[in-house]
């Protein structure tokens, strides 16, 4: 492992691997996620020793982990549903056995502010105003992004406004969601941009912003 102190991201789920889950692994200082979910991984998990504090995610969902051992520093998501592990009485109640973890839950914009507002037909509620309008929807596709936590609410903010001050579009403009890691470890965001007037993008608005994603005039 000494050589792989670079290495982010662990991912091979449905792989058909089994055997212990190397110890050393969770101690690369640049890993943030381990995903290994539906393999054939078994014996005791042991997330102890000098964890990384970059490590935000480790899910191995439904594999035959039988006994973990948590070092108490390490607070981030830990999925161990689906294993021998999470059937113990004596462990099922623990936090690696629910699914309802924060690093599970990946990031959507906050609209809490707009209450119980419902939009009808092809409209969406516009978080600057909490009214509906016509948003211009597309999906951002990220091939190396440097993080991988997608609940990360620091860095999608700080994506929604450099998306609304570089486009010119009214502040807060910007709705995300659907943030996920596809099976070749891209990074996919869904992205609904408001305007700034009225209900609906004019013409030469779209034309506008299609540019400026099209031919990468934007950049994150």
């Amino acid at each position: 492992f000494s050589t792989l102190q670079s290495l982010t991201s662990v991912a091979i789920e449905s792989g058909g691997l089994s055997g212990p889950v190397p110890r050393r692994l969770f101690t690369l200082s640049n890993l943030q996620r381990v995903i290994l979910s539906n393999n054939a991984l078994n014996g005791t998990l042991e997330v102890t020793g000098n964890i990384t504090q970059q490590l935000k995610i480790v899910n191995l969902l439904n594999n035959r982990i039988f006994a973990v051992n948590i070092t108490p520093s390490y607070n981030k998501t830990l999925v161990l549903v689906g294993n021998p592990v999470c059937l113990d009485s004596d462990t099922s109640s623990r936090f690696f056995c629910s699914l309802q973890q924060e690093g599970l839950i990946s990031y959507s914009t906050n609209i809490t502010q707009c209450g119980s507002t419902t939009c009808s037909g092809d409209q969406s509620l516009d978080p600057a105003t909490c009214s509906c309008a016509y948003p211009y929807t597309g999906k951002m596709i990220f091939r190396a992004p440097l993080f991988a936590d997608p609940s990360d609410r620091t860095t999608f903010q700080q994506l929604e406004t450099s998306l609304w001050k570089e486009l010119g579009l009214r502040p807060g403009a910007v709705f995300l969601s659907d943030v996920l890691f596809s099976s070749d470890d891209y990074l996919q965001v869904q992205v609904s941009l408001f305007p700034s007037t009225g209900t609906s993008f004019a013409t030469s608005e779209l034309i506008r912003i299609g540019f400026a994603f099209s031919n990468q005039t934007y950049k994150p």
